[in-house]
């Protein structure tokens, strides 16, 4: 299975000191089937522990998943950073975020990867 996090991704675990190990554990635990929510289209919800921290309170993810082929991840963010007034991801925003899964589930990887360098792939070296 190949695994890419968007431009977008990538930088917001720059910011939150999210390692690409901690990235791989995490597909790792998609491919076992330990998903924390199936929001439909290959759209996936993921939990992200801080370190010293568990899950709980930690991070959130989105992550465009088809077992045995590929994983992306898409957006991430800090749980603390939705107000208790507001869903964490609403239906217009669902419905959007399971068309770009459904399109980065379908796309050519080596053309997108190579030619746009809007994904870039995480690799255990």
């Amino acid at each position: 299975m190949r695994i890419f996090k968007t431009k977008m991704f990538h930088q917001f675990t720059k910011k939150e000191k999210i390692s690409d190990e901690l990235l791989l554990i995490i597909a790792k635990e998609m491919e076992a089937g330990l998903i924390d929510s199936n929001l439909g289209r290959g759209l996936f919800k993921k939990r992200i522990g801080r370190i010293g921290q568990g899950k709980r309170a930690s991070y959130r993810s989105l992550i465009a998943f088809r077992a045995q082929d590929r994983l992306i991840f898409m957006y991430g963010y800090a749980k603390s950073s939705v107000t208790k007034s507001r869903k964490e991801i609403r239906i217009a925003e669902l419905k959007a975020l399971r068309q770009v899964a459904s399109i980065l589930l379908s796309i050519n990887l080596d053309e997108v990867s190579i030619h746009s360098q809007a994904l870039i792939e995480v690799n255990d070296e």
